[in-house]
């Protein structure tokens, strides 16, 4: 699968870094299509193993994300985002769906994670998309940290836009990841003087308001009360899963 979408992958960050706004919304189309799965009549699939077919948009779709938080593309990754995938689609054959709420999920268990890739973490899923696209952004970090700073901003980001964007109708939850266990490591860090960009991202949408760049390029509404509000609630939501 990585091989496969490797071409997309290494297209998609060169167009966050140097494309026009509608070459980058193009990856929108693109997730959508690799998304699309016709469900024919007497088929039937285990569920585990149908989810194989998203493992492409997965892959492309947090290359893209990396991309554009490093470049500040906010604009284009919001619109992305906020697109909706047909009903024939991996995971649903009767309802659209946002594309975040289809490829901002993980499918299988973080014991069959573990499994497959030999680990024992909280989050594997996380340590396999941050681990299988280093080697796209060699050219576009200065070093390693530096990547994984930008990872661990887009993966709360992402989290965070999956929130905003549920449906009300929904039970509220929150997409999870290593973020949650890497920032209090950015935290500490900073408290001895470190300048962690992660840090320092968020901490902008409180100095800047309104002012701060995913904000001011349409996220969470244009609203720098629509992101208090959803970060607040996110706070409460991840302390259930922060081992103390």
């Amino acid at each position: 699968h990585l091989s496969a979408v490797t071409p997309l992958l290494e297209a998609a960050v060169l167009t966050a870094r140097w494309g026009k706004e509608w070459q980058i919304q193009l990856f929108g189309d693109v997730l959508i299509k690799l998304c699309t799965k016709e469900w024919r009549y007497g088929e039937s699939y285990r569920g585990d193993t149908i989810y194989l077919h998203g493992l492409a948009p997965m892959l492309l779709l947090n290359a893209l994300g990396v991309a554009c938080v490093k470049y500040q593309r906010f604009k284009e990754l919001n619109i992305i985002l906020s697109s909706t995938v047909s009903q024939e689609n991996f995971r649903y054959n009767q309802r659209r769906f946002q594309l975040i709420a289809i490829l901002g999920d993980v499918y299988w268990g973080s014991d069959m994670w573990n499994t497959l890739m030999g680990g024992c973490d909280d989050y594997p899923f996380s340590m396999f998309f941050l681990g299988h696209l280093r080697s796209l952004f060699k050219d576009c970090f200065t070093a390693g940290s530096e990547y994984e700073n930008v990872f661990y901003i887009w993966e709360h980001l992402k989290s965070l836009i999956f929130g905003y964007n549920r449906p009300p109708e929904l039970n509220f939850r929150l997409l999870l990841g290593n973020f949650l266990h890497q920032r209090e490591e950015y935290r500490r860090a900073s408290q001895k003087g470190v300048q962690e960009p992660y840090i320092l991202f968020f901490e902008g949408a409180d100095r800047l308001k309104d002012d701060w760049e995913p904000i001011k390029q349409g996220m969470f509404g244009g609203s720098y009360d629509n992101y208090k509000q959803i970060y607040a609630q996110a706070e409460e939501y991840y302390q259930q899963w922060i081992r103390h």
